[in-house]
């Protein structure tokens, strides 16, 4: 009888440390699980600030460079979503991350204070038409308008526009892009090409992230005023195409940390 209790304790005992054992895994398997999910979100959330800081440092980039003094805006596709980030409607070196907005591609705020450009239909219009791209910036910079005004068609006669940029038409339609009727317009006549030109306006620049299409806006410009220099004294000369095959890849990191580095003390806090 003796022998029979304790043997029934021992049973007991064991069953009991068993459903302890199994309730502290699963309790810990729970909450690795949540702690996890804390992480991936919290992950994602830092993605999603650091893409408004470099949205910031990308207005005050083109800004440096004259393209937006003082009109002119950059945006940037929210990953993941059907929503950008632009920000609210000032002038591109004036701007903070608080002022960043989100819109929607309807081209409507949908989340931040304020109002955005009224342009923002340019945006949204190349967003819906084009998956490969993931920022948009519009500029209004000198040499690149006075090509239009001179009806000189863009032609990429130096290293950097050829590398960043390629091929640019001019739209000749005269005004602002303020419906989605005309952004979608616009976005047809960009087609696959990394920009266009308005005529005596200013021009639009795409690409794949906010740094690449920050540094074709700038070697746009520069292409600009190097083609309009050439004229002045001659005729400028097209790249053969054995001449282009020699060319590298576009690698936007070496200006992008230039320019960046040139206006990160104006956002020190």
């Amino acid at each position: 009888m003796v022998v029979g209790k304790m043997m029934s304790s021992v049973w007991v005992i064991s069953i009991a440390l068993l459903l302890l054992c199994f309730t502290a895994q699963c309790g810990q398997g729970a909450g690795g699980a949540q702690l996890q999910e804390q992480d991936g979100t919290r992950s994602e959330l830092e993605e999603v600030d650091a893409l408004k800081e470099k949205l910031i440092i990308g207005n005050r980039i083109l800004d440096l460079n004259e393209l937006v003094a003082p009109y002119g805006h950059i945006s940037a596709r929210i990953p993941n979503s059907d929503r950008i980030f632009i920000t609210s409607a000032k002038s591109p070196g004036l701007v903070t991350v608080e002022d960043v907005l989100v819109v929607n591609l309807d081209g409507e705020v949908v989340e931040g204070e304020g109002i955005t450009y009224s342009e923002v239909h340019m945006h949204t219009g190349i967003y819906k038409a084009r998956d490969d791209v993931n920022a948009i910036a519009h500029t209004h910079s000198d040499y690149a308008v006075a090509l239009t005004i001179a009806d000189i068609p863009f032609q990429p006669s130096m290293n950097q526009a050829l590398q960043y940029i390629g091929q640019a038409k001019t739209w000749d339609r005269i005004g602002t892009i303020t419906t989605s009727e005309l952004g979608e317009q616009v976005a047809e006549f960009l087609g696959a090409d990394n920009a266009l030109l308005f005529k005596r306006h200013g021009a639009v620049i795409v690409g794949p992230t906010v740094e690449l299409t920050t540094i074709r806006a700038i070697f746009l410009e520069r292409a600009a005023k190097l083609q309009l220099l050439a004229t002045a004294v001659g005729k400028p000369v097209p790249f053969t195409s054995e001449e282009s095959s020699r060319l590298l890849p576009a690698n936007p990191s070496r200006p992008w940390q230039y320019y960046s580095s040139k206006v990160s003390q104006d956002l020190a806090p």
